[in-house]
């Protein structure tokens, strides 16, 4: 048998509603301990479980108390009796047991035992009582076998022989009459004792169907007979009902958090799905002016992508203007190059005339020479010369106003010279300008095939975010139909919690009452 040691001889006590509940498999392995045994026996829950119940057994106890304990057990009888327990610390504490076998469809499938604090008779007794069997002696001397009746009729006999031998002396009767009046006084008082006893022997004998142990029977009722049978069976049947209400009471306090635990939850539930209702109707106005948006892209796209494909076409035509206009300008080109050939011609022709003027002016001052010459050979000459005079002079003022012409030609010339000139430097100018035209006419013709191919990757980008913009928008639908269905859902779960909030606060208004109700029966 296990010894749990140290111990100590300090003795603790519990209060008198106590009852300490604990439960183990069919190895007698604990499955479940409640808060007073944990406050009582210095063990922690997590210390108790999986233990052997003997884990508090007190080494004073004797190996014959739960001999007797196992053999109900193994019958399937419940079992009453007191028992020493030892704290973990080593103090020890006396708890009255109720003991019973737990059932599952009908089958055994471990034991429970709740204890109480037992009344201070019994403790004693049980102590001595104990104490004997730990010394080997007899638990039960053979007069304590007894029952009432015999007990009664002892006594009655020793009376009624007493009585008779009184009357006896008294009256001088022989020793014959003596034995008949004594013979007589037994007799009747044997029909008293078994007529007084017997509502009590059929009593007694009935209450061994829920309580027979003698062990218990000393220990609760102090004796053997059926006075001491009917005490344990009053003890047992009262040990069965703390039982029950340290159970239901044990099982009330841990429904009791439950429902505690249970409504908090269902508060933070029903939060919860109240936070959730309101984020998902704001989900589902995101979702809305999602859509919204998203058509809104879709028509704007689809107008950008036509608008692409009529920049692509201007574009085109943009570039068939700037081919034109620089064929043009190229053949502009070629005129201009022309003219100033031609005016290079013309400048060289007004050179030539210079020249001639040149000649012809150098051949009129040479005619004034020789007019002048003339006229002075005429002067000298006198009457004979006057008329070569004359002529002399007319051919000199015709060779002045030669000489005159020839210089205002001279002048007309370079002015014409000049303007020609000036002409052909301005058609140099203007044809380094169409060749300068010409070449940003082809970075132009350049520039517009860029963004032509820019415009047509915009065209079909776009086209492509108009088909992606319309899907978008078609899984924006969707997703609109399942949040609203979300929402409907979210307003279901928050009607749900608002009825489980309900329903857990009526649960722990019950198990309240509940727990005052089995207050008031305990008491």
């Amino acid at each position: 048998m296990r010894k749990n040691l140290p111990v100590t001889g300090t003795e603790i006590s519990f209060a008198p509603d106590a009852r300490i509940v604990s439960t183990t498999d069919l190895d007698s392995r604990i499955t479940h301990v409640n808060a007073t045994f944990v406050e009582v026996s210095g063990f922690s829950e997590q210390e108790a479980l999986g233990e052997p119940h003997n884990l508090v057994r007190h080494p004073d106890m004797p190996s014959a108390a739960f001999e007797n304990l196992w053999s109900h057990l193994k019958s399937n009888t419940p079992w009453l009796g007191l028992v020493k327990n030892r704290r973990k610390n080593g103090d020890f504490y006396w708890v009255s047991a109720y003991v019973t076998p737990v059932y599952d469809q009908g089958r055994v499938v471990g034991y429970q035992s709740v204890r109480t604090l037992p009344e201070a008779d019994d403790r004693d007794r049980a102590e001595k009582f104990y104490a004997r069997l730990n010394r080997g002696g007899n638990p039960f001397p053979a007069w304590r076998r007894i029952g009432a009746r015999g007990r009664n009729f002892a006594g009655i006999a020793a009376l009624q022989g007493l009585t008779t031998l009184g009357l006896a002396g008294l009256t001088g009767a022989g020793g014959a009459a003596t034995g008949i009046m004594l013979a007589a006084g037994l007799g009747a008082g044997f029909a008293l004792a078994h007529g007084l006893t017997r509502r009590l022997r059929r009593v007694a004998a009935e209450s061994r169907s829920f309580s027979d142990n003698p062990l218990a029977n000393h220990v609760y009722g102090g004796d053997l007979d059926e006075v001491a049978q009917l005490a344990t069976a009053l003890k047992t049947q009262q040990a069965k009902i703390n039982t029950i209400l340290g159970r239901v009471g044990d099982t009330a306090g841990g429904l009791s958090h439950t429902a505690s635990s249970t409504a908090a939850a269902s508060d933070q539930t029903l939060n919860g799905a109240q936070a959730q209702q309101a984020e998902v109707d704001q989900v589902a106005s995101a979702v809305n002016e999602m859509a919204a948006t998203v058509q809104e892209v879709a028509r704007n796209t689809s107008v950008t992508a036509e608008a692409a494909k009529t920049a692509q076409q201007e574009v085109a035509t943009g570039k068939q203007v700037v081919n034109a206009t620089a064929a043009t300008i190229e053949r502009l080109t070629g005129e201009v190059g022309q003219a100033a050939q031609t005016m290079e011609s013309l400048r060289s022709q007004t050179d030539d005339i210079g020249t001639v003027i040149d000649v012809i002016s150098g051949i009129a001052e040479q005619t004034n020479l020789l007019a002048l010459n003339a006229a002075i050979e005429a002067a000298r000459a006198g009457e004979h010369g006057r008329g070569f005079a004359v002529v002399a002079e007319e051919v000199r003022g015709l060779a002045t106003r030669t000489q005159q012409s020839t210089g205002e030609i001279q002048s007309i010339i370079e002015r014409l010279q000049g303007e020609a000139k000036s002409a052909a430097a301005v058609m140099e100018q203007g044809q380094n300008t169409a060749h300068e035209s010409v070449e940003q006419a082809q970075q132009a013709v350049a520039s517009l095939n860029t963004i032509s191919d820019n415009v047509a990757t915009i065209s079909d980008m776009a086209t492509q975010i108009a088909t992606a913009a319309e899907e978008q928008s078609a899984v924006a639908d969707e997703i609109n139909r399942n949040v609203t269905n979300i929402s409907d859902g979210a307003g279901q779960t928050l009607d749900a919690a608002r009825q489980s909030a309900c329903d857990a606060t009526q649960l722990a208004e019950m198990v309240h009452t509940m727990e005052s109700m089995l207050k008031q029966f305990g008491d």
